[in-house]
């Protein structure tokens, strides 16, 4: 435990530096309670009580990240095993299983007694269930006796018979029908064995279990608050998972706010690709519009466990800022190198070993005088999003469990792309949010790399979509397979063939630039402009059925010639693209512009590769370019910088970000 005059000098610091709200509370349940029932709240309660003295918040967590000792030590078989027959050591983060009675009964003690000691101070303004729960139940699976059992009766709960199990996991395919629900073990982690040694439906079925056992321990947990008082709004912090449950419905009126994890690490150039679209997620999760960042970090040093050098002050400030411009509400920090029996000595924080400002803590200070100036404005101005990508984790599941081509996910975060080099805001929408009405608020909608597709009624939504003057682009590997996992007995993508007026006869993989004997794949657009075809030359041979044809494969096999790679249909006042195949360029990103223009919808781009922007409901629009290079980055229009005052014409440099209004009165 933490001296008192070292924890007061740490909350003198967090205010010079100008913070407003502080997390705590994550994973001290051994201090909390430290035998069974007897909790101990009133060194949390002083912790709660400075935090409000300070005219700041606190963001209390359940703690139940990490089970203390004595339960495991009672209760032995609350290990998880995430290696069959080998328990979690004791002592390990997240070492319980979720499944286990007696763990999920410690746990709702504990929140009850935290949210009856809680609920009516009044600094205490949300709260956290667990920590982190994706980057460890979701990424595997847990063979422990407790898991096991949950795991036999999702099965009879979802399929109801043996018989109907064996049907929609496509357990006759090769023969593997079983006699009962016990017989079918959990499929192993993905990360362990060959892809291609699974049978994908049962993996998909996997993953979905996991995800429910997650939604039930934290709906547990927040019905366990809500029962104490706890008025506060409720989140949990996921991580930058493809798998992560953010988005699903089965937590819909469970979390209030999307929290995330945000950790830039390892290759720089590809953090940035695969950045956004997660930020986009988080922020639409629930239809919230906004999201907290509830970990991020100042730099890190050294090979322990994170590996990246400090960043430089733009580099940072880019991370920070970014974030907010995607509609962060909150930047919450670890607080530095005060855990000293941790996992990371090294990480970088605000904060050094003895609790002193370490040399970079001025540019949280300058970040956080920024945002005391803009907060309210910010607050009051979300992100304003005219296009959606359909995604959730039933697609992007189905997408990892049976991956087309190595690259089919660079689809689905290549769809996100598109519309922040157009300066266009995008929001994540799941299926069953389009079949409440979701698309209403939209003029496009992405539907790429979303195969688990197969609900005839979110067709007809996405028809009447159109019809009323939306743009729809269908891309590659969208409604291949039933929910369950099996292919379609239809054929790929039958599910959209009237919406599109095309039919996938045939699937193949025709050679990427590089290979030996093939040149670049190209495709031959309507109006002669060629387009390399990307995803390692995969491609849906498209056959008219009344849309127009877009662009065909340029090819000297005589057999492609009838087929068709993209198509147009015009649906209403709306239209629908359809493409067989992902463009390697920017041929998608100008019709898209071009599609948009038409309909009033605001396009600030293109913007050069590397630059994304979004755009906020006051008409303000955030700018950044994280590439090594200086770019040409300027929306027409005259604008201010309210960030640094720059001039908006000038070029962006590396790390660069912008926040742009319209240079009028009221806006300065």
């Amino acid at each position: 435990m933490l001296r008192r005059d070292l924890w007061l000098g740490m909350l003198d610091r967090f205010g010079e530096a100008g913070f407003t709200v502080l997390r705590l509370g994550e994973s001290a349940w051994g201090h909390l309670e430290p035998a069974p029932g007897d909790y101990r709240l009133d060194w949390l309660a002083r912790a709660v009580d400075d935090i409000a003295g300070r005219g700041m918040g606190a963001i209390l967590g359940t703690n139940t990240y990490i089970a203390p000792q004595w339960l495991l030590e009672r209760h032995p078989d609350a290990r998880a095993e995430m290696v069959p027959g080998m328990p979690t050591h004791p002592m390990y983060r997240k070492a319980a299983s979720l499944a286990h009675p007696a763990y999920r009964e410690a746990c709702r003690g504990l929140v009850a007694a935290l949210g009856a000691r809680f609920a009516g101070h009044g600094a205490v303004i949300g709260w956290q269930l667990d920590n982190e729960i994706d980057a460890s139940s979701m990424m595997g699976p847990d063979h422990s006796a407790a898991a096991r059992a949950a795991w036999t009766a999702w099965l009879r709960a979802r399929f109801g018979t043996v018989e109907r199990m064996n049907e929609r996991l496509g357990l006759h395919s090769w023969g593997m029908m079983v006699r009962s629900f016990e017989a079918v073990e959990q499929p192993r982690d993905t990360f362990t064995e060959s892809v291609y040694s699974q049978l994908p439906a049962l993996k998909l079925a996997g993953i979905r279990f996991r995800r429910d056992l997650i939604a039930g321990f934290l709906r547990e947990q927040a019905e366990g608050l809500r029962a104490a008082g706890a008025t506060g709004w409720i989140m949990t912090n996921w991580m930058t998972n493809w798998l992560t449950p953010a988005d699903d419905p089965a937590l819909a009126g469970v979390l209030d706010v999307a929290g995330l994890n945000v950790y830039p690490i390892g290759d720089r150039q590809r953090f940035w690709e695969g950045h956004a679209w997660h930020l986009d997620l988080a922020r639409s999760a629930g239809g919230a519009g906004r999201f907290l960042v509830t970990a991020t970090r100042i730099g890190v040093t050294g090979t322990t466990a994170m590996f990246d050098a400090f960043p430089s002050r733009a580099e940072w400030r880019l991370w920070m800022l970014l974030m907010v411009a995607f509609g962060a509400d909150a930047l919450i920090y670890w607080s530095g190198h005060r855990w000293h029996g941790g996992h990371w000595p090294r990480w970088g924080g605000l904060l050094d070993w003895r609790g002193e400002p370490e040399p970079d803590a001025p540019w949280v200070a300058e970040l956080g005088a920024f945002l005391g100036r803009h907060g309210e404005r910010l607050l009051a101005a979300p992100v304003r999003a005219d296009a959606a990508v359909l995604t959730d984790l039933d697609g992007r599941a189905a997408l990892q469990c049976y991956p087309h081509m190595p690259g089919s996910a660079e689809v689905l975060r290549g769809a996100f792309g598109l519309f922040h080099r157009l300066g266009v805001g995008v929001d994540a929408v799941t299926p069953a949010a389009v079949l409440d009405g979701a698309l209403a608020r939209y003029r496009v909608v992405v539907v790429a790399a979303a195969p688990a597709l197969d609900d005839p009624a979110l067709a007809e939504a996405l028809r009447d979509f159109a019809a009323g003057g939306g743009v729809i682009v269908v891309g590659p590997f969208s409604a291949y397979q039933e929910a369950d996992g099996r292919f379609a007995a239809q054929g790929p993508g039958a599910l959209l063939e009237g919406l599109c007026g095309a039919r996938i006869r045939s699937i193949r993989r025709l050679g990427a630039a590089g290979e030996p004997g093939y040149g670049t794949l190209l495709a031959r657009w309507a109006d002669g402009a060629e387009s390399p075809v990307a995803v390692e030359g995969y491609v849906e041979l498209l056959e008219p059925r009344g849309a127009a044809v877009e662009a065909r494969l340029a090819h000297p096999e005589p057999i492609y010639a009838p087929f068709a790679l993209a198509t147009r249909r015009e649906v209403g006042r709306g239209v629908v693209l359809r493409l067989g195949f992902w463009p390697g360029d920017d041929a998608v990103l100008h019709r898209l512009g071009r599609e948009l223009a038409r309909r009033g919808v605001a396009v600030h781009g293109p913007f050069p590769p590397g630059v994304r922007a979004v755009p906020r409901a006051d008409g303000s629009l955030f700018v950044a370019n994280s590439g090594g290079e200086s770019a040409a980055a300027t929306p027409a229009g005259p604008w201010v910088d309210l960030i640094d005052g720059a001039d908006p014409a000038a070029p962006l440099p590396p790390f660069g970000i912008r926040w742009l209004a319209p240079a009028e009165p009221g806006y300065t």
